[in-house]
Parts: structure tokens; sequence; C-alpha cells
């Protein structure tokens, strides 16, 4: 053995392994004259076997590992050992629908046969071949879906920075594109996984066309997809946990609270395999969970120790999250202290908000944070502060590429009200025209209202202040 190939050793097993498998008598190299290892091939399976299962691991992880372990089987000059360890694994892992895994474990083989032809039946190429071009056949149908998704996304991301008009045109755009398939009912795929980005395609379609009710729908076919097989839940935890935030979002918008407190309690509950499902799991917490805390009537009791955890179980989960969630995090957060009248912590979250590379992913939230500043100084009585910051933010906001009518009547009013030089009941009344353009407002345009009513309710906030104070 050469030494690469002891780096590679070394790199496979650990000191503390090595020394484990020579107590058991499992280890497969033993050092001769000089610098030298060699092979203890009656060994080798054995050992990987025991490094495997010992491995706490998920399928798709242990897969991969026994993929090292046939690579390794074949390296050493054992093919028989190696294709028995193809052969043990290759239909587990396209019945679990691991697709782009079986093609790797088929090329392997591919080359396992090529190299040791002479020694192995007629056919067997031939028929590896043919199992190839079948998983191939059922990846290209997977990804198909995957790239229709991606390219919904964009068109979400896009409609966020579009006029009425405009959005108008993106959705003619949109139907222009789509094929007759993605519209049918119960239209068959091939794979389950093709399925389930079927219906998650096709959710995103009636977010354009305009039907809720039936982007809703799609949302809950994919997880009674999900739900019809127990392994399917160890297999797609991710994608379950995502589909049920999202219909918890839907239930709350349509003002279905039970729906949504039930799609709470099973993200809440879910068992997570791996980390990645810890994660979606928390970021579902970051997003539907807090929007169903502020919906029901005890908030108040409930979102401050709601808050805390959410802090705590950041520490562990934050570095791992997605940056647009990292951006909602601290603004739902910030919001959240708002309406508890925290005002040094919504500042807190405020300024430790992630950097501006991502104002034009989701410029609502940072025209948002402009405001919510705005609105801490009043709530902090720092009138002068205010109106000297106002007329910033309003330039500012009004240079953006995204500037619905909202960000123009609240910008608006902090810009040209001066509250140090009116009493508490000019101040009230300023609040009530203000109340009542929103109200004017949320009526005429259903984006705008959407906008009003997020996880600060700018309504709600401005009613408050509206009345006199006590």
């Amino acid at each position: 053995m050469d030494y690469r190939d002891r780096e590679i050793l070394r790199s496979f097993i650990s000191g503390a392994e090595e020394r484990e498998l020579q107590s058991m008598g499992l280890f497969p190299f033993q050092e001769v004259a000089g610098d030298k290892i060699r092979l203890i091939r009656s060994k080798m399976p054995q050992c990987l076997d025991y490094l495997i299962a010992k491995s706490k691991e998920n399928d798709i992880q242990q897969m991969h590992q026994r993929l090292s372990r046939a690579f390794f089987l074949f390296k050493w000059c054992m093919p028989d050992f190696a294709l028995e360890q193809f052969d043990s694994i290759l239909e587990e892992a396209i019945a679990k629908e691991h697709f782009e895994l079986a093609l790797e474990y088929l090329r392997l083989k591919r080359q396992v046969i090529r190299t040791h032809v002479v020694d192995r039946p007629a056919g067997d190429l031939k028929e590896c071949v043919r199992k190839t071009k079948e998983v191939q056949a059922l990846l290209n149908e997977h990804l198909e879906f995957i790239e229709l998704h991606a390219d919904l996304l964009v068109h979400i991301r896009n409609s966020l920075q579009l006029n009425k008009e405009q959005k108008a045109i993106l959705k003619k755009d949109l139907g222009a594109q789509l094929k007759e398939t993605y519209l049918q009912e119960d239209y068959e795929t091939q794979s389950i996984r093709a399925s389930l980005e079927y219906h998650a395609c096709r959710s995103i379609i009636f977010h354009f066309i305009g039907e809720p009710e039936k982007q809703l729908t799609e949302h809950q076919n994919l997880v009674a997809k999900i739900e019809s097989d127990p392994t399917l839940i160890l297999h797609h935890q991710s994608l379950y946990t995502s589909a049920h935030h999202r219909i918890g979002m839907m239930a709350l918008k349509m003002e279905k609270f039970e729906l949504a407190k039930e799609c709470v309690e099973v993200i809440n509950g879910l068992e997570c395999k791996d980390f990645s499902c810890k994660v979606s799991r928390f970021q579902s917490m970051i997003d539907v969970k807090m929007a169903y805390i502020h919906s029901c009537t005890d908030w108040r009791t409930t979102l401050a120790p709601f808050l805390e955890d959410l802090e705590h179980q950041y520490k562990e989960f934050g570095p791992a999250i997605t940056h647009e969630y990292r951006l909602l995090y601290f603004f739902n957060v910030a919001c959240s202290w708002f309406v508890l009248e925290d005002y040094e912590k919504t500042e807190s979250f405020l300024e430790n908000m992630p950097g501006d590379s991502l104002k034009k992913v989701r410029p609502d939230v940072w025209s948002f944070v402009e405001l919510i500043r705005l609105a801490c100084f009043y709530e902090q009585k720092n009138y002068r502060l205010l109106y000297s910051k106002a007329p910033g933010v309003y330039n500012k906001l009004r240079r953006s590429d995204y500037y619905p009518q909202i960000f123009n009547t609240l910008s608006t009013f902090f810009r040209r009200v001066n509250f140090a030089i009116l009493d508490e009941e000019e101040r009230r009344l300023k609040f009530a025209e203000l109340e009542e353009s929103l109200q004017q407002l949320c009526s005429s345009s259903e984006e705008d209202r959407m906008l009003c009513d997020s996880t600060l309710n700018w309504l709600a906030w401005t009613s408050k202040n509206a009345q006199k104070r006590g």
C-alpha cells in the first residue's frame, strides 16, 4: 500500500476506531516490514459493515456510506464483495426513490463488471445499462418538476416588486409557458417524488391564478400523499414540514384558525430524524407558529415566552437557516416585541438585521423596518428625532423598486406631522385621520390590506393611538 492509500485509510478510519477494531479482531490491515501495510481481505467487508452499523445516520447517509464501502471493496480488488454490496442496496435505493444515489451505484457497478467482464455471466452489463436508463427516466421526470418549481418561485419573488398591471402581464406570460398537463386533475407520475413536486407546482400555479382554495387543496393533497405511507414521512420530513407550514399560513389568511392550529401541532410534534428537518421546523416556528400566536386571544400571555424560547433555539439553528428566514426571524421578533410594547428589544433586533444584500429579495420587509423605527421613536416620545429622520425614510422608500400605496401613506404621515409641537388631543386627531386613510386603502386594495395586516398590525396600532391616552 502506497502513501496515498494510507492517507485514504486514515481519513476513513479514525484512531479510536482503529483501536476498537483491533480489539475485536476486525481491523483489516497489518503492518509489515518497513513502512508498508498489508490488506487482510477477509476482514474488510466485516470491518466496513461494523463501521456503517455503528454510525447513527439517516437512511440516505447510510446509503452513501455503503457506496463508499463498495468503492473500497472494488479498489482493493474485491469485485465479488463489491457487487454483493451493489445488489443488496440498489433496489432499496430505487424503492426509496434516491435516484441520484442509485445512478451512482449503477455507474460503479458498470465499472466493476466491465473491469472483470470475463468473470461475469453473459448479460450482466446489458442488464445494468437497462436499469440505468430506467432510473434515469424516473429522475428526469422529477427534475422536470423541480425546474418548473424553481421558475415559479422566481416568478413569486419578482412579483413582489411589481404593480397591479405588471402582475397581470406576468400572470399572462406564466400561463403561456405552462403545459396543459400541469393543469390536469390527477396527473399520473411515475414516482412519488415527482407526484409531490407536481402538487407543489400546482399550488403555486393556483396562487398566480388567484384561486386560494385550490392552492390550499393542492398542499393538502401533497400532505395526504406523504401520510399515505408512514415511511414517506421519514424520507420527506422537510417537505412534509414545509407543506404544513404553507397550509397553516393560508389557513390563517382565510381565518380557518382550527386548521392553522392543527398544522402548528403537527409541526411541533414531528420527530425529526435529521438536522435539516429540525431546521425546517424552526423556520416554521419563525413564520407560521408566530403568526398563529398573534391570532389567538391570549397572545399577550403566550407571545413573550415563545419569543424567549425562539431566541434560545436561534443559537442552535440560526447559522443553518436560509438567508431569507434569518431576515424574517429578526423582523418578526422585532414586530412581536413592538406589539408587546418593549421598544428597546424592538430596536435591538432591528439593528441586528442581516446585511443589505437581501433588500431586493424582500423589499417589503426592508421598507417596514424603516417605518417601524419611526414608530419606535413615536412610542418612546422621541418626537424631535422622529421628525428629523422621517424625510430621509420617505425619500428612501420612494426610490425603492417596491413602493405600494401603504408605504406612501405611512411615510408621508411621519414626514408631515411634527408631534413635538402638538398636544395630546391634536396627536390623537392626526392618528384618527391616518386610521381612516388606512381603512379606505385596505378596502380598495388587497395587496395593501395584506401589508397593513402584517405581523405588526398597522391599523390596530393606528387605532390605539387614535384613542385618548389615559
